[in-house]
């Protein structure tokens, strides 16, 4: 009976045809994207149940066979899947999935509503299995199949070692192949550093997961290159490699480092056009270090920041929720006033939603309203209510009011502090349209 029983597990832990390991991982791979396309099925959960299977048995073979080399080509794959199962699991959202919007309806002013029924849409959609699937999923394999291949043709002895570089027609000699290798070596710690250092913090974007597939990539060939411009002698000096092994560990700076040297000896260097951005520092709390991260969005000014998706920069970055509605809030009045959001600010009218609440659906009123604002301002009270319109009928505005309103517990405490308005702003009683797209501009 126990030789009936363990015998067909012995054959599977052992099984010696080629890359069966690598067999069973891209087939554990394939069942998982098949389950996320059918999520809430029963054949979804058989599926998810079954990549499970594999990918165990994947794992009990390398641990029987003591394939360090695969174990260790499946580390920043494995950082970067951990992160995806946040993303699915535990990852804070402004729509709690198990919500089905009736509170939600609640906690926002009644005219909002449509704007609700988006974020809920929108939502759903950034943190679909799907779209969590197709983002990392992809990168995750990628990354493995990456870190797998330069472990089997930079590794002496194994099977693509050999057939890749050990015939008398090799294009590399020892000296070119110690350095890829040192190269390699290099990649894999910074792709390794990186997205630990990124996977601590709940902050790797699939754009940082691509960004490390591409260092696995460039790190070898960026050393090879070295390796031939310095002659490739068969037995490297200690000098050259600290060079291949820097040329593998940060192969971008090495690329922009030849690019700028290009550049200067040809005596071509790019004309600057003219600048009308205005940077990120001149929002509050914009540290170099979040500058660099929202650069990485492609946001690399306060008019991108304005424009941004709050869903899509939540999903992607660690940053709290409230954070990025303020700073989104102050870009946007940066973006409606150019001219005066300075002077604004010293008035009191802190971000887009201060200035919006103050439309009423009438530019004479608002007007009124806003006179000693628009004295601390030094702007005429009719330009600030065409403002404030503005401002009011925005739909990007209207959608950080709706995530404020969402955000916060305290909305009908707020409504009864100093006219209305309280930490987060709401819609003051006096609007009465049930359509705020209703009203029209002066």
């Amino acid at each position: 009976m126990e030789t009936f029983i363990w015998q067909p597990v012995r054959d599977v832990l052992t099984w010696d045809a080629p890359y069966a390991t690598g067999l069973f991982l891209a087939t554990s791979a394939v069942l998982f994207m098949l389950a996320m396309s059918r999520v809430g099925a029963p054949q979804g959960t058989a599926l998810r149940l079954a990549a499970f299977g594999v990918l165990a048995v994947s794992v009990a073979r390398l641990l029987w066979g003591g394939a360090w080399g695969w174990a260790l080509a499946a580390l920043p794959a494995l950082i970067v899947l951990q992160h995806g199962l946040y993303l699915l699991r535990d990852k804070p959202r402004f729509v709690d999935p198990r919500d089905d919007g009736v509170q939600l309806r609640e906690r926002v002013a009644p005219f909002f509503h449509r704007e609700v029924e988006d974020v809920i849409s929108n939502s759903g959609r950034h943190f679909d299995e799907r779209t969590i699937t197709l983002r990392y999923g992809l990168a995750t394999l990628v990354l493995f199949l990456l870190g797998l291949m330069l472990f089997e043709t930079l590794s002496p002895g194994t099977r693509w070692y050999q057939e890749a570089w050990g015939r008398a027609t090799s294009t590399l000699d020892e000296g070119m192949l110690a350095a890829t290798r040192l190269g390699a070596i290099g990649a894999y710690l910074s792709v390794v550093f990186h997205l630990g250092a990124r996977g601590v913090r709940h902050d790797i974007s699939s754009s940082s997961a691509i960004g490390a597939a591409a260092t696995l990539v460039a790190g070898p060939i960026v050393a090879t290159v070295a390796a031939r411009v310095l002659g490739g002698t068969r037995t490297p000096a200690d000098a050259t490699d600290a060079l291949y092994f820097l040329a593998g560990l940060a192969p971008r700076v090495a690329i922009l480092a030849v690019e700028e040297v290009g550049s200067r000896l040809s005596g071509k260097m790019a004309a600057r056009p003219a600048d009308r951005t205005v940077p990120l520092q001149r929002v509050r709390g914009m540290l170099p270090r979040i500058v660099d991260r929202l650069g990485e969005e492609g946001i690399l000014d306060v008019s991108g920041l304005a424009m941004a998706d709050p869903l899509k920069l939540q999903r992607n970055c660690n940053f709290d929720k409230r954070q990025i509605l303020n700073w989104i809030d102050e870009a946007l009045l940066i973006h409606l006033a150019p001219s005066a959001w300075e002077r604004l600010v010293g008035a009191e009218v802190t971000g887009a939603i201060d200035l919006a609440w103050y439309w009423d659906g009438d530019a004479a009123r608002t007007a009124r309203g806003l006179k000693k604002v628009a004295g601390v301002a030094d702007l005429a009270p009719e330009v600030m209510a065409d403002m404030a319109c503005r401002a009011f009928e925005d739909a990007q505005v209207r959608l950080i009011w709706v995530l404020y309103q969402l955000e916060t517990s305290e909305v009908e405490a707020g409504a009864s502090g100093p006219k209305g308005r309280g930490l987060y702003p709401v819609p003051p009683l006096r609007h009465t349209t049930p359509d705020p797209a209703s009203f029209k501009r002066p």
